[in-house]
């Protein structure tokens, strides 16, 4: 009797169910197979890149196949004793009576045996015979075109696990919501990554803040998902096809001119490198690892290898015929602010979901106008219209590929002259006009005058934003002959970090209705182009230097500055390393003995979120901000959910709130 509970290997295989999640296709494709007795697929070929959990579905299904009866034959690809004798012998042993299940993992590790595999040794296999094959590399075209295995080979991709699936992997290990945020925004959905980070963060004494993956964790995943290089050659280019957005032949001769062709073809060939129209990319999380890696292991090596591609891919930003534009900036643009914090977060760069760019049609006015009076009001609709008459062309209409309805909108303006009729219809254009009061013969202002979406274009990484940054960037580098150019939002809390990050800074505000817009500017006169791609540089991949050394003293706040100040504080109350950088802390805040200029900064902020509280009119929109910032991570649409508000109603209020707590602190401390 055994005393001792349960064996090992039965509760390595009860806690593996637990933590299992996802693979349903797969499963329910095998179970398939069991059922068809002498018909149907007999292979079921699974493959993908490492890291994915092929080897956990494979217990899976060994125990599938077992609980029917079956006898299961197991082989590793990385075991020496993998040979067509070894196959055949164990084969030729199994017991009478019993269905033959033949499990092959990790294949990659003896890919040369598959011609022989299904022409000498799965043709001869006893009658119902199951065999599942599961690697890195998809089966060989011979196999796959031959029709004899037409319908006897199922081949099936395996890819990461949906959001539902890693969030339920990470629920099983029971770690709290907020660990389970920043892992899933580190591993995705793969398999391997999670369960690493999850085991880490499950041994921690104390988990930190915000969870990041440590040196250890990288180092780990980069050696089970991609080994040795075959050469430093090898590697860079591999750091190369991490780093950019999409690789190609001519990306690649720019840091290996002399290997280019050699490596590119080796690029392709690897489980983990996917082909697109552009070029080729790596998988999701082995672009992080590889590009994490460097960061953290050579700096200098980092900086260069960014400044290089980005050097070539401006050059042909600047060279490109319309029709590849944004194509064109949208490497270079990835390339520019996929290391920002304060825009990566904004933006989606590699999923569009099909949505695309397109010009203004009539047949698009009354929804664009519909949609601008439910996001921003009937006056600001008013105007969208008298531009859509006056400047159609600088129109861009984001729209789904399904039927082709508009999803998002822009209006970028091209302004030579204060224009009586123009001022009169726009005082956001008036106010724009105000702040330059003239410009020379010859030269324009541009400005971002609409983003009207709805409020899934509000998500994290959203494709929809993620494309109109993109042109707005076009729009910036093509730029002929301006002298200054514009953003106007009504929504500072959401674009104000965006505008401050594209060196745009607070330029005065218009009213539009009954709501307020911000304008903000940048004068090309100042800081021209070079100068701007240089700071924006700088910004992307700052020196590592400690908080206290970033924020020097500096001439006193305007009250535009500090309304920013005070939203982004709000903003970033709960990540010390942000809020350690706020300007606020340069010339603002007062401390006194025992308590540090953070800590007074923090004390001022919850003072006047609090003082919302003390009048009625006030006291709903500290709900808001509560929702916004306090509650927990969450996205904008699902704050407003949670309050039963409409998305505009809610982002009203929050700014309406912003204002507020703004003047609060401003009595306070100015």
């Amino acid at each position: 009797m055994n005393v001792h509970g349960p064996a090992l290997g039965v509760q390595l295989a009860a806690e593996r169910r637990h933590t299992f999640v996802g693979r349903a296709e797969q499963l329910a494709a095998f179970e398939a197979m069991l059922a068809s007795k002498d018909s149907g697929p007999c292979v079921l070929y699974l493959h993908g890149p490492g890291g994915l959990g092929k080897t956990t579905l494979l217990h899976m299904i060994a125990e599938q196949a077992r609980t029917a009866g079956c006898h299961v034959l197991r082989f590793d690809g990385r075991a020496l004793a993998v040979s067509p004798a070894s196959l055949t012998d164990a084969v030729g042993s199994q017991p009478p009576g019993k269905r033959l299940v033949l499990l092959l993992d990790t294949f990659e590790q003896c890919q040369g045996l598959e011609r022989w595999l299904y022409e000498a040794v799965l043709p001869t296999l006893p009658s119902g015979t199951i065999t599942v094959v599961a690697g890195r590399r998809p089966p060989s075209p011979a196999w796959r075109v031959d029709g004899a295995w037409s319908t006897a080979l199922r081949v099936m991709r395996l890819t990461d696990l949906p959001r539902t699936d890693a969030e339920e992997l990470l629920v099983r290990r029971r770690l709290p919501a907020k660990t389970r945020d920043d892992i899933l925004a580190f591993a995705g959905g793969n398999p391997l990554a999670l369960a690493l980070a999850a085991s880490v963060a499950s041994g921690a004494n104390a988990l930190p803040q915000r969870w990041q993956p440590g040196a250890d964790i990288v180092h780990s995943l980069l050696d089970q998902l991609i080994g040795d290089m075959p050469s430093d050659e090898h590697r860079r280019a591999l750091e190369v096809c991490a780093h950019a957005r999409t690789t190609t032949e001519e990306l690649l001769r720019v840091v290996l001119p002399a290997d280019a062709g050699r490596l590119f073809r080796w690029l392709r060939e690897l489980p983990f490198v996917e082909p697109a129209p552009q070029g080729l990319f790596p998988h999701d999380i082995v672009r992080h690892l590889l590009d994490t890696d460097l960061r953290w292991r050579d700096p200098g090596t980092y900086r260069a290898l960014n400044q290089s591609l980005r050097s070539h891919l401006l050059g042909q930003v600047r060279t490109a015929p319309t029709h590849s534009v944004m194509d064109r900036t949208l490497e270079y643009s990835y390339l520019q602010h996929r290391s920002g914090e304060d825009v990566s977060e904004y933006l989606g760069w590699d999923d569009p979901g099909g949505i695309f760019e397109d010009t203004l049609r009539h047949t698009d006015r009354a929804a664009l106008l519909d949609l601008t009076a439910s996001q921003a009001g009937r006056h600001s609709a008013q105007i969208a219209e008298f531009w859509m008459d006056n400047q159609p062309q600088g129109f861009r209409v984001y729209r789904n590929p399904h039927d082709n309805s508009p999803r998002a909108y822009i209006c970028w303006l091209q302004l030579t002259a204060p224009e009586a009729g123009h001022l009169t219809a726009d005082p956001v254009v008036a106010a724009a006009w105000q702040h330059t009061s003239s410009i020379p013969a010859g030269r324009h202002l541009g400005m971002m005058r609409f983003i009207v979406a709805g409020p899934e274009a509000y998500s994290p990484r959203s494709p929809v934003m993620g494309l109109i940054s993109v042109r707005h960037t076009a729009e910036l580098l093509h730029a002929s002959g301006m002298t200054h150019s514009f953003l106007a939002f009504e929504d500072t809390e959401y674009w104000g970090p965006v505008a401050a990050y594209t060196q745009h800074h607070p330029a005065g505000t218009a009213q539009v209705g009954d709501r307020t817009h911000t304008l903000w500017a940048h004068d090309w006169t100042k800081t021209p182009l070079d100068r701007w791609l240089d700071k924006l540089d700088r910004q992307a991949l700052p020196e590592d230097k400690p908080a206290s050394e970033q924020l020097e003293p500096g001439m006193p706040l305007s009250r535009a500055e500090f309304d920013q100040a005070v939203r982004e504080a709000v903003k970033y109350f709960q990540e010390p390393a942000k809020l350690a950088v706020n300007p606020l802390l340069r010339n603002a805040v007062r401390t006194r003995p025992g308590v540090t200029a953070l800590d007074a900064l923090r004390e001022a902020v919850e003072e006047s979120v609090d003082a919302l509280l003390a009048e009625p009119s006030t006291a709903g929109y500290h709900r808001v901000v509560a929702a916004a910032y306090f509650q927990g991570p969450t996205t904008q649409p699902e704050a407003a959910a949670r309050l039963g508000m409409a998305f505009s109603t809610y982002r009203r209020h929050l700014n309406q709130a912003l204002s507020r707590i703004s003047d609060h602190l401003y009595d306070t401390l100015g």
